[in-house]
């Protein structure tokens, strides 16, 4: 009988390591070729594109705005022509932001399947034989790292054209005010770059009109840089810590045995190691 269990557990061994190996040589030389491959990514990467289109219209608007709000003589607009130009700087950052995320996903995928799932196998297959805790443990996590590398960015794009579906009324809305607010200047300007007095008599409110429409325009875009900064930079590092923590939710949580329990147990094991004895001693005599 314990000839057979010995068979068992080595056949299970056996089984299990052909997986591992087998899983290494697959995520190495299949499915690190097809997640580095842009098409296993066309729907992230046409979202990602999207807003990519998203945030170049509106650093576009926000420029010709402050370039045509600037150009009306006098003072009075130079502090809200300024601010908008401030605006572009944040456009530019969320719109390298996008490209490194575009250009990452793939290498991301590749990373994983070529390098750190294989090592978790690698880790996993030596834990067969060795029966060290640490290195099942770290083979567990680097799998575990490899998986999120992998998944990071598709998942924050699906969590972020969820989000975004809200708030694409307010990039809208904002590039038409800046597009209304740069013709109306363009159009009554003259080939000198000097804005006709006429423009004057047909504004509402005159200047002061024009400032008041400046500043609103100047808050819609900080709305729409809060909500691309959030879905482009915050929504990753929070999918990242959901992740992890799924991941030691499954792999961390132990069953804690009650100590009345494990007395009961060891007392009943005592018990019987103690009635063995004196059978023993019968049977002898």
């Amino acid at each position: 009988m314990e000839d057979k269990g010995f068979r068992r557990i080595g056949r299970g061994k056996a089984i299990l390591a052909l997986l591992l190996l087998l899983s290494i040589i697959l995520s190495m030389t299949v499915v690190s070729r097809m997640a580095s491959d842009p098409d296993w990514y066309e729907q992230t990467l046409t979202d990602l594109t999207t807003k990519e289109g998203t945030v170049l219209a509106l650093t576009a608007a926000s420029v010709a705005a402050s370039t045509a709000i600037a150009a009306v003589p006098g003072d009075t607009t130079t502090p809200v022509a300024e601010e908008i130009a401030d605006v572009t700087s944040y456009f530019v950052v969320i719109l390298t932001i996008i490209f490194i995320e575009k250009y990452m996903v793939t290498i991301l995928g590749y990373t994983a399947f070529m390098f750190v799932i294989p090592a978790a196998c690698v880790m996993l297959l030596i834990w067969l034989f060795n029966k060290k805790d640490f290195l099942f443990r770290w083979g567990l996590k680097i799998l575990a790292l490899g998986l999120i590398i992998w998944a990071v960015i598709p998942l924050s794009s699906q969590v972020s054209v969820l989000l975004e579906r809200t708030s694409q009324v307010k990039y809208e809305s904002a590039i038409e005010e800046a597009q209304q607010i740069t013709d109306e200047i363009n159009e009554n300007t003259d080939e000198e770059g000097s804005v006709l007095s006429s423009f004057w008599e047909k504004l509402t409110g005159g200047i002061t009109g024009l400032v008041e429409r400046g500043k609103a325009l100047f808050v819609h875009f900080l709305e729409s840089i809060a909500i691309l900064l959030a879905t482009s930079c915050v929504v990753p590092v929070a999918v990242v810590f959901l992740m992890v923590g799924v991941i030691k939710l499954i792999f961390g949580v132990q069953i804690a045995v009650p100590a009345r329990l494990k007395g009961k147990v060891a007392g009943r094991h005592h018990g019987h190691g103690h009635s063995d004895g004196p059978s023993a001693g019968a049977k002898s005599d």
